[in-house]
């Protein structure tokens, strides 16, 4: 699934949030929500967890990286919920783009 959205970058400034509403479980969450156990009890029970997927990703090559800007906020404290950890070296698909549209759309 994540390999299907995003694609790699050369650039450790390309980032993809590793939780909150930009992270790549949100994206399992609402596009196959029977796949996704959420905190709120409203997944399914059965289903991979944000940290389960986070620890997968990372066990498959994904790169964790924590943000160490001066602003940096703790997830509880962000805005976005992401946090300061990350997936550096990755960028999500762009719709708009032809090609990466054709493999979104299979």
């Amino acid at each position: 699934f994540a390999h299907a959205i995003t694609k790699r970058s050369t650039s450790r400034r390309d980032m993809v949030a590793r939780s909150g509403p930009l992270s790549l479980f949100s994206a399992l969450n609402k596009m196959f929500p029977a796949y996704a156990r959420t905190d709120d009890g409203k997944g399914f029970r059965d289903g991979v967890s944000e940290m389960q997927l986070n620890k997968e990703l990372q066990k498959n090559g994904f790169t964790r990286i924590r943000d160490r800007r001066i602003c940096a906020h703790k997830r509880s404290e962000d805005p976005n919920g992401a946090g300061m950890y990350l997936f550096s070296h990755l960028q999500w698909k762009d719709p708009s783009q032809p090609e990466e549209r054709e493999v979104l759309i299979q």
